[in-house]
């Protein structure tokens, strides 16, 4: 175990009035059950989040892989490669206007969401210091969980984005190219893992897409607004299975996927459902999707609730036929 692990499990001992190796135990079968997908010092994260300790502060605020980014963090430091960029885009608030942009970053470990607000969007996105290829370090950045359930880096007040002393060596694949090396088969599809998969579609989910966030926040709304902001917006997913012959993976399409997909903006939706109350005619539009092939590239995550891996859908891309014909030919 090395010495910053050694401090983790000592801090969740000591808070927790345990001794340590019950705590390396709790660790070490951690990392086991996420299959290696973690390192020992991201599973000790997991642990002390689960029992309510706070970890993350000035004095171990070290840089982390990605992959070791957990929700409940507040001084996260990465460096990542700008994938992709969506935003800004504005929404109304009690005091006028905001902006939010959000950034998709890779490290050689996988990728996280880095959300943007207000002068950061402006200064950042809108004016274009950053771009798409870019390498950034996100210092002290606070990390939530969005609503993928997915975690999800913010800048606080101490937050900064910096320059990085080295670029990240690594390729990042465009949003709409269909020709990307991360093509596999659903049946190697493992949690935790960003590809991309060509498959028919074999069945759509009839229960309601819909669900509200505060469009200042970002965070679900039960009710008819925000209970801090005063706000709410429609979203929209959709679940949608692929099949490429090898196996079959439930997809989830969030709000410009899903749009995307079904070729439906989601207040037409809501308007086709009668607030949402009437599913029948929306979901036989959506059937006109079956049996269509979809190029579709994301992220796999286990789904606790049915006990099986699904892909959290990033880009879509049509079936271009002299391209995969194109990607044969390499392969062979």
């Amino acid at each position: 175990m090395n010495e910053d692990v050694k401090k983790l499990a000592e801090k969740i001992a000591e808070e927790k009035n345990i001794e340590i190796d019950k705590v390396v135990e709790k660790i070490e079968k951690k990392e086991q059950e996420y299959s290696g997908l973690i390192s020992k010092e991201g599973a000790a994260h997991i642990v002390a989040k689960e029992e309510g300790i706070e970890l993350m502060d000035e004095e171990s605020s070290g840089e982390l892989e990605i992959k070791n980014v957990v929700s409940g963090m507040n001084s996260a430091t990465i460096t990542g490669k700008i994938q992709n960029i969506f935003g800004p885009r504005e929404f109304e608030k009690d005091d006028g206007k905001g902006k939010v942009a959000n950034l998709v970053l890779r490290d050689r470990t996988g990728t996280i969401r880095f959300s943007l607000w207000n002068e950061e969007a402006e200064r950042l996105v809108e004016e274009e210091r950053v771009g798409v290829g870019d390498t950034i370090r996100v210092e002290n950045g606070y990390v939530t969980e969005d609503n993928r359930g997915e975690p999800e880096i913010r800048l606080g007040r101490s937050g900064k984005v910096k320059e990085p002393e080295e670029e990240l060596d690594i390729e990042i694949e465009s949003k709409s190219s269909g020709n990307n090396q991360g093509r596999v088969k659903i049946s190697n599809l493992v949690p935790g893992q960003n590809g991309e998969i060509r498959g028919t579609v074999v069945n759509i989910f009839s229960k309601s897409p819909f669900y509200k966030t505060c469009p200042e926040c970002e965070e679900r709304v039960e009710g008819d607004e925000c209970e801090e902001c005063g706000e709410v917006k429609i979203n929209m997913a959709l679940s949608i299975v692929l099949d490429d012959g090898s196996g079959s993976i439930r997809c989830v399409f969030f709000r410009d996927q899903a749009e995307e997909v079904t070729g439906i903006d989601t207040d037409e939706a809501w308007d086709m459902t009668e607030n949402g109350e009437k599913m029948d005619g929306f979901i036989e539009k959506c059937d006109e999707l079956l049996g269509r092939e979809l190029i579709v590239e994301g992220r796999v995550k286990m789904n606790d609730f049915f006990g099986m891996p699904e892909l959290l859908v990033n880009s879509i891309g049509e079936v271009d036929t002299s391209k995969e014909i194109e990607m044969v030919l390499k392969s062979v």
